[in-house]
């Protein structure tokens, strides 16, 4: 379910100012999810360390589609694929855009996980979330 960015940004309070319940004892990290679509995952990762700064992580990867070119491929099977890259490619423009909200962009595997990571030190407003909303799948 999509979020408003108030909405978000309500849900993020919520998860900062909660106590830190479970915790990955490996990285003594506790992982929030924020919002999540088909293609993006935004998470809130809290430290046992630094409780007073959390990260807010993006992950996009693309959801499974196969549809094999041919010269006798029906027109609906053309629609759908050209939908999915045209996905693709509204999801990378909108990773690439989360840099102007001063996140650091990587990649996660060579299978097309990419990622963007923000720490964050003070309480947001809504025009951070509305940078980082998801787009809208067409």
């Amino acid at each position: 379910m999509m979020l408003s960015p108030s909405e978000m940004n309500q849900r993020y309070q919520e998860i900062v100012h909660a106590p830190i319940s479970s915790v990955d004892s490996e990285c003594g990290e506790s992982i929030s999810n924020l919002c999540n679509t088909d293609w993006i995952q935004i998470l809130v990762v809290r430290n046992l360390d630094s409780p007073n700064i959390c990260n807010i992580e993006i992950e996009i990867s693309m959801p499974t589609c196969v549809v094999e070119p041919s010269l006798t491929l029906p027109q609906p099977l053309r629609e759908k694929a050209r939908t999915h890259i045209e996905n693709t490619i509204n999801h990378l423009k909108y990773l690439l855009n989360l840099e102007s909200v001063g996140m650091t962009l990587g990649v996660l595997s060579a299978e097309g996980i990419w990622s963007a990571v923000l720490e964050m030190k003070d309480s947001p407003d809504d025009t951070l979330f509305e940078k980082i909303s998801p787009p809208v799948v067409i």
